[in-house]
């Protein structure tokens, strides 16, 4: 992915949030996978800081059936707990029945319904959003959300849209349907990349989240975010600045908030406990619960409970992967002829890595084994340990080859960045 900062340029576009016509200062121009390669310009308005592209077309994501993304996804990439921050900002008693927008694989509203015990559902059109309603047995929508949407004349006490808002063209027309089916005391929170982060400093790693091509449409300011929701009938809004993203909640009137949101570690841990025991570690959602709750209880230095867990990977491991973890000196991994993401997939568990990692620090905090703990970090002489495909590895400040075009079934390996001045 080839990204050109562009200096001294400008176009003329209409703002999709503020409305200002008039002249637009280019910030760069990328290369889109959801468009065949082809380059977008990303402009920034001068009056409300929101920055945008000159194609406004969204993705279809109900055609997207890629196994390998879904099994990163489940098995080591969703950040579940930093899914769940937004929750805790909100006082939990005032929630009974929740709605998620663009919910995914669904882990907010599993865990919402088992640690609160809120009503919960979903909507989204992905095939994520399908696998997760099967397999946690949940109440999601396939489809978007529209002026059409029929929820039966329920409203919600709680709406999350999370990192949502930026992929739609018309967010006024997203917020116009949020409120009609928001109950008249209750709440929307929302999160979103901060625009405020594109800049050729921020690292490769997070501006590869933020710009998004092709997926990513509008990237607000906090300025813009607030005028937004002000401006589609939220006479309450607070928003929350960092470095990579904003958080929001509106609603009608005042609503109390939490300005320091804290995931309460210890029911989280329960949440991953029952789910582990539940679901077969052999199956990749099973293994993702499994090596979460391990991590989790590592972290809090609760290692009679990560034993357990532990020796569940570990039966997992051997047979699907043929992988001793009590014996890492034996991995040995051959690199991959093929550059296909579905196929490197079926091959290994994305969060090996992350098992031997918690594992080490097992032996070095709990038995003080500072030998083994090392031992258990260093891959046998020659060979390298992956934590992604070898294609797949980024080189901030390097050209690398694209591998293939994705469509639908399909999902290209490289996620590094060119950069142009």
């Amino acid at each position: 992915m080839a990204i050109e900062w562009i200096t001294g340029r400008t176009v003329s576009l209409a703002c999709p949030v503020c409305a200002a016509a008039g002249p637009k200062r280019v910030r760069l121009s990328v290369e889109s996978a959801v468009h065949n390669w082809a380059r977008l310009t990303l402009v920034q308005c001068p009056d409300c800081r929101s920055a945008f592209y000159d194609d406004l077309t969204p993705a279809r994501y109900e055609d997207y059936h890629s196994s390998g993304p879904f099994k990163f996804h489940v098995e080591q990439g969703a950040g579940v707990d930093a899914m769940l921050a937004p929750l805790f900002r909100l006082r939990s008693e005032r929630v009974r029945r929740y709605l998620e927008v663009g919910c995914g694989f669904g882990y907010s509203l599993d865990f919402a319904r088992f640690a609160f015990g809120w009503q919960v559902r979903g909507i989204d059109p992905s095939s994520v959003a399908a696998a997760g309603r099967e397999a946690l047995n949940l109440d999601i929508l396939p489809t978007y959300l529209t002026r059409d949407t029929d929820f039966g004349g329920t409203t919600f006490d709680l709406i999350l849209c999370s990192e949502l808002i930026e992929h739609v063209p018309n967010p006024d027309e997203l917020l116009t349907v949020v409120r009609r089916v928001l109950a008249e005391d209750g709440a929307l929170t929302l999160t979103t990349p901060n625009a405020a982060a594109i800049a050729p400093e921020t690292t490769s790693g997070a501006l590869l989240n933020i710009v998004a091509p092709g997926c990513h449409l509008i990237l607000f300011s906090k300025a813009s975010l607030e005028h937004v929701l002000k401006a589609n009938g939220f006479g309450h809004v607070q928003v929350w600045e960092y470095p990579h993203a904003l958080h929001a909640v509106a609603s009608r009137r005042a609503y109390p908030v939490l300005h320091a949101p804290v995931v309460d570690r210890a029911l989280y841990r329960r949440y991953l406990a029952q789910r582990s025991a539940t679901m077969s570690v052999e199956t990749p959602v099973g293994l993702g619960f499994t090596y979460r709750l391990f991590k989790e209880c590592v972290n809090a230095g609760d290692f009679s409970a990560s034993q357990p867990a532990f020796d569940r990977l570990r039966a997992a491991y051997s047979p699907t992967y043929g992988i001793d973890l009590m014996a890492p000196e034996s991995i040995v991994f051959t690199p991959e002829a093929s550059h296909d993401f579905d196929r490197f997939a079926e091959r290994h568990a994305f969060n090996l890595t992350g098992v031997l990692f918690f594992r080490g620090m097992t032996e070095m905090n709990h038995t003080a084994n500072y030998r083994s703990a090392l031992h258990t970090s260093e891959p046998r002489r020659g060979q390298a340990w992956p934590s992604a495909p070898p294609c797949a590895r980024s080189a901030p400040m390097t050209a690398r080859r694209r591998i293939s075009s994705p469509r639908p079934g399909s999902t290209p390996f490289t996620a590094s960045l060119t950069w142009i001045r």
